[in-house]
């Protein structure tokens, strides 16, 4: 009785290690092969530095980007990672009769110094009307999630995908990977 038990038990860690997402995956390889570490005013000098930083707000195509940023910086041994969450940091405006604008919360100080970091990698805020047409609201804007890779002070490359945007997890790992290559590259 014993030894069925025991074989019993043996089938099912195996049958759980065999459920392992990518995901679960990653976190095993976390702790030794890339750490991730949430930033906000330490982000001004980060960007100074060689790094790879993810602004994100509290949406599910961040938490898909940071999954498949995470599985290009184990293959690449990086750490670490930054995040910084905008979440509570961002204008919110509202349109009102599908062509006024009516800001809802205005900017943190904070975010306002980043958009002047970030300079040309932010973007024109523009809020689509009923009618499928994009009002510009003469704000700035960062739009999530984007990644950035810094090296030696300079944004070599970055990324945001919008919502509009079609794209299989192969491919935007493939793009992470190109932006992993560049920091590793002498030349660059």
């Amino acid at each position: 009785m014993l030894v069925v038990a025991i074989f019993l038990l043996l089938i099912i860690i195996n049958f759980e290690s065999l459920r392992n997402t990518d995901e679960n995956l990653l976190l095993s390889f976390n702790s030794s092969h890339t750490s991730y570490k949430k930033v906000k005013g330490e982000v001004f000098d980060i960007l100074t530095e060689d790094a790879v930083i993810i602004f994100t707000s509290d949406d599910t195509e961040a938490k898909e980007a940071k999954r498949i940023l995470y599985n290009a910086a184990v293959i690449n041994d990086y750490r670490p990672i930054y995040e910084v969450d905008l979440t509570a940091e961002e204008i919110e405006i509202e349109l009102v009769d599908n062509k006024n604008i009516n800001i809802t919360k205005e900017p943190t100080e904070f975010y306002k110094k980043l958009l002047s970091e970030l300079g040309s990698f932010s973007e024109v805020y523009a809020i689509k009307n009923d009618f499928g047409e994009y009002i510009n609201t003469g704000y700035q804007k960062i739009y999530t999630p984007l990644v950035v890779f810094v090296k030696d002070g300079n944004i070599l490359y970055s990324l945001y995908l919008s919502q509009d945007e079609e794209i299989s997890d192969e491919e935007l790992k493939e793009i992470y990977l190109y932006g992993f290559k560049l920091l590793n590259d002498e030349n660059a």
